[in-house]
């Protein structure tokens, strides 16, 4: 049996913070929008806004509860985390929803929707890109050290492990680039 359908009575998005940045001084660059497409200058210098969050809100028809929840990811990822799992299940998201909050989805600073900034010309760092065998062995700890391997079948997961490890390359499809400071 299906749950009822959810009443809801807003949804949209915001950025939160971000301030104005002016950059001067940098060569200017050319690029090319699609292959063999035409050649476009660019000019790399002006006014932007950094260090922007991003947020995208369900609000309920009739929430059970004054406050709402804002889900936050960790570093590397993004708010699509909570909307569903890497095995196409109903995320956090759903599930707070349908138990009567509304719900706050985030992308931080850097991350998902909430934009970037030039490097190193507003933060002095180039991101960091999480591999695989770093998400597997250090940061979830889906198997010991040295079981990681490109190939799926050569994996080996911790013996009673709950992720589902078939589904390990949608999950790295999430994996977003993070900067170690801002």
């Amino acid at each position: 049996m299906s749950a009822a359908p959810l009443q809801v009575r807003d949804i949209g998005s915001f950025h939160v913070g971000g301030h104005k940045v002016s950059l001067t001084g940098l060569a200017p660059r050319s690029r090319v929008s699609t292959t063999n497409g035409a050649v476009h200058p660019i000019d790399p210098n002006g006014e932007m806004i950094a260090g922007q969050m991003y947020v995208q809100y369900v609000k309920l028809a009739a929430p059970r509860s004054a406050h709402p929840l804002l889900l936050w990811h960790g570093g590397g990822m993004s708010g699509v985390n909570w909307e569903t799992t890497p095995d196409g299940r109903a995320g956090w998201q759903m599930f707070f929803l349908r138990a009567g909050f509304d719900v706050f989805v985030s992308d931080a600073v850097e991350r998902g929707r909430a934009s970037w900034a030039p490097y190193p010309d507003v933060f002095p760092d180039a991101p960091y890109f999480r591999t695989g065998r770093e998400a597997w062995e250090e940061t979830f700890r889906f198997g010991p050290a040295g079981s990681w391997h490109a190939d799926p079948a050569q994996r080996r997961p911790h013996d009673g492990l709950r992720f589902p490890v078939e589904r390990m390359e949608g999950f790295m499809n999430q994996f977003v680039p993070r900067w170690g400071r801002q």
